[in-house]
């Protein structure tokens, strides 16, 4: 069964592409790039709930709130939304990675966002360059916001294909000079510490099992021991960590396979009304409800959008 509708169909991938970032001209086009197609994500929210990813892939979406954008002049008054912030955070960091600092401050300014956000961002990088300067930088990158496919599927098996979106992979010196390759994982939270992240284990796992069940990128680039953290910390005066390295072992990595290939196997029944099960247990999350609440229990086909016209 399909966890994604995908525009584009998938191949797996035999090499990185060369190294670069396309930089984004807009808020709304930092956020349209999305996640990976076929990844981690998008197989827990299938399991999770498989109607919400029905709608997801089909392209609904709630209204956009109209306190986010003001219809004079286009300018984001406040990055409140965490996603949103997650989703700039990156876009700045691949294209300091690509083009350098001076580059990405230059990027701020051209992004629709409002005086106080920019203020923001610009300390993040100055502070986030003043600690780790592109120069003096320990790792070799490898490629910056990359996709890779891998076919997991069991010998034998019709082919599955998941995939990952590396904010970044590299290569990190170890005592005898030799290079391990890491995913390099940037994150950003409200408090420090490595345990404010252990919430992302799943991901890390299933980022180095992708990788080395893929048998071009380990003859190629060789395995991946697991994950390094490249956190930005949203305090009153920010701080940016690095954190880790968190490996990732063989039976965790057969654990992330063992998950990733469940949507091929489970078989969910389908409502009279076209539907996919609505798993009640994941409507009210730990941090937020869900985005669709409003349409599958309310039917308030008003309030949404798919594809950007309005829902009929």
């Amino acid at each position: 069964m399909e966890i994604v509708k995908v525009i584009k169909p998938l191949e797996v991938t035999k090499a990185l592409p060369a190294f670069g970032y396309e930089i984004p001209k807009s808020i709304r086009e930092i956020v349209s790039r999305g996640g990976s197609a076929a990844g981690y994500s998008a197989v827990s929210n299938y399991l999770g709930c498989p109607e919400r990813s029905r709608l997801y892939s089909l392209g609904v979406r709630p209204k956009p709130k109209a306190k986010i954008v003001s219809p004079d002049d286009d300018i984001v008054d406040d990055v409140e939304d965490a996603r949103v912030w997650g989703s700039i955070i990156h876009a700045l960091r691949a294209t300091r990675l690509a083009y350098g600092q001076d580059r990405t401050l230059q990027l701020i300014e051209e992004l629709d966002l409002s005086f106080e956000d920019k203020l923001k961002l610009q300390n993040i990088w100055l502070i986030y360059d003043s600690q780790f300067p592109l120069m003096e930088e320990p790792f070799k990158y490898l490629g910056v916001e990359v996709q890779v496919v891998t076919n997991i599927a069991l010998p034998g098996a019709p082919e599955c294909l998941r995939s990952v979106i590396y904010d970044s992979v590299i290569y990190v010196p170890d005592a005898n000079g030799n290079n391990a390759l890491f995913s390099f994982e940037c994150k950003t939270s409200a408090r420090s510490g490595e345990n404010q992240f252990s919430q992302y284990m799943p991901q890390f796992m299933s980022q180095t099992a992708f990788w080395n069940a893929n048998p071009y990128l380990v003859e190629r680039y060789g395995p991946m021991r697991g994950v390094v953290i490249d956190a930005v910390i949203k305090t009153k005066v920010p701080k940016c960590e690095r954190l880790g390295p968190k490996y990732v072992s063989t039976r965790m990595q057969q654990r992330a396979l063992e998950y990733a290939r469940l949507p091929e196997s489970i078989v969910f029944p389908i409502g009279p009304d076209g539907a996919y099960p609505r798993m009640l247990h994941t409507c009210w999350g730990r941090y937020s409800p869900c985005e669709m609440i409003g349409l599958c229990h309310e039917d308030a086909h008003g309030d949404y959008v798919v594809n950007g016209e309005n829902l009929r």
